[in-house]
């Protein structure tokens, strides 16, 4: 299990609205009956939190490009980070080309990936690992040692902080809150994430009003 701290990017997830419908979304994006937009002072202050933090901040959705407020959120990070340290997670869709400036300008790293390539594959994430590993000594060393966890990102969403980019998505799905978003809440240790992950890394969707069919 990674600390937050260590991680080269912590992501500020700014809607789960998105044109794509995927499945295996890692944001489970279709399973969300109404999306969120994150509201512009509530985006400064996740932000502002990061002030310390010395790596990327990542700038993701769903579809971010969708949120309403795009343009502002920009430059409200340019006036924050310098370029090279926010990074942007899109698939560019069309009707939105007005914002290639504002984008150019703001975002040092931009990671596009529009789904269309074949072999692009995600972890089923609505299988339950207490449900399909019997030992649970050895499931318990499977979410340590998670992918997702030691590669990809600590989350922000409207609900708070997360440990985790799908423990973040999860909370959305029943209105769970994260942690708060105060200056330094990306120090927590390794040990405080306990209850995040025995809430989103072991128990199955039915519990968050996910019905599989």
């Amino acid at each position: 299990m990674r600390a937050m701290a260590e991680m080269e990017t912590i992501q500020i997830e700014i809607t789960n609205a998105c044109v794509r419908q995927c499945s295996n979304c890692t944001r489970l994006c279709g399973h969300s009956t109404t999306p969120f937009f994150m509201p512009l002072d509530y985006f400064k202050k996740a932000v502002d939190s990061l002030k310390d933090f010395p790596h990327r901040i990542g700038i993701m959705g769903g579809e971010p490009l969708l949120h309403p407020q795009f343009q502002e959120i920009c430059e409200y990070l340019q006036s924050k980070r310098e370029f090279l340290r926010c990074g942007l997670w899109t698939t560019l869709p069309k009707g939105k080309e007005k914002y290639r400036k504002i984008i150019a300008e703001t975002f040092g790293c931009i990671f596009l990936n529009d789904h269309s390539k074949e072999g692009i594959m995600h972890t089923p994430l609505l299988v339950a690992s207490d449900e399909v590993v019997e030992d649970k000594n050895y499931m318990w060393e499977l979410i340590d040692k998670c992918w997702v966890q030691n590669t990809w990102s600590a989350s922000i969403n409207c609900q708070g902080g997360f440990f985790c980019e799908v423990a973040a998505a999860f909370a959305t799905l029943n209105g769970d809150k994260g942690w708060p978003i105060e200056d330094g809440w990306w120090r927590k240790s390794t040990a405080e994430y306990r209850e995040q992950i025995e809430k989103y890394c072991v128990v199955q969707l039915s519990h968050f009003g996910v019905e599989i069919a």
